[in-house]
């Protein structure tokens, strides 16, 4: 599976590449460049499907279609109302719902830390390839904090690395049997004993 996922949305091209530390999300258009870098720290397991779509333009579009159906309803009783508006506001309100459905995009949201949301367009033909790449970000997202955060050593301090073990617990990156065995070994590590607990005083820490 490739670390690289290329999708087209409009005019811009979005290209999502995992790296060492994290996913580079680049964004290119005719007039603009951009990139933004999340960190795997900062990465969550939160995954969202959802439709991305313009609300206001989609209520804009009812309310020219609803304008024309009323005026359209009114002229049949009166022979004053101007016939020649019904086709001026039908086609407003045609126009306004093309531009709706075209814009309109099924999207997988997957959460942040930092209150921002990665945002990867899904439809029937990229499905699949699409949740291949998420499952491969949050994979090598794993694997990334339990080697950075998850090598114990005495010349640390027992709190902190029983803080580390606390924090990749809940951010899913280990599971609570993985946390237990590494709990057994920070407890040999420092007094001996393999309890599954954490130990409340290390002598001499």
């Amino acid at each position: 599976m490739s670390r690289i996922l290329v999708q087209k949305s409009g005019n811009k091209t979005l290209t999502y590449t995992i790296d060492d530390t994290g996913l580079l999300v680049q964004t290119k258009s005719r007039s603009k460049e951009s990139e933004i870098h999340f960190l795997f720290e900062n990465v969550k397991t939160n995954k969202v499907v959802a439709l991305d779509h313009n609300k206001a333009l989609l209520t804009l579009a009812c309310v020219f279609g609803g304008i024309t159906l009323l005026v359209l309803f009114m002229a049949f009783f009166d022979n004053t109302i101007d016939r020649v508006t019904i086709p001026f506001w039908g086609l407003i309100s045609l126009v306004l719902f093309v531009v709706y459905f075209k814009t309109k995009q099924r999207k997988l949201f997957l959460q942040t830390s930092e209150h921002r949301s990665i945002d990867f367009i899904i439809s029937r033909k990229n499905e699949k390839t699409v949740n291949e790449f998420v499952d491969m970000l949050l994979q090598e997202r794993n694997i990334y904090l339990v080697s950075k955060y998850a090598v114990l050593s005495r010349h640390v301090s027992y709190a902190t690395q029983l803080e580390n073990l606390n924090w990749l617990l809940n951010n899913k990156a280990y599971s609570k049997s993985q946390y237990d065995e590494k709990i057994k070994e920070l407890n040999v590590l420092f007094n001996g004993h393999p309890n599954n607990n954490p130990i409340g005083f290390i002598p001499g820490n």
